[in-house]
């Protein structure tokens, strides 16, 4: 959602792995769907290496 939904990862990858979890959890109380944090998290990480 935080990838899809908000322009954070693209602006500031860095800033957007702070409240994953935080979200995370609070989708999973109104959705009740796993949140998927480690995907959100690897996904960031790829957005903070540079190109070789």
């Amino acid at each position: 959602m935080l990838a899809r939904r908000s322009r954070l990862l693209l602006l500031d990858a860095h800033l957007a792995s702070t409240p994953v979890h935080k979200v995370g959890a609070i989708l999973q109380q109104e959705t009740g769907l796993g949140p998927e944090v480690s995907a959100f998290e690897t996904l960031a990480l790829h957005y903070l290496q540079l190109p070789s």
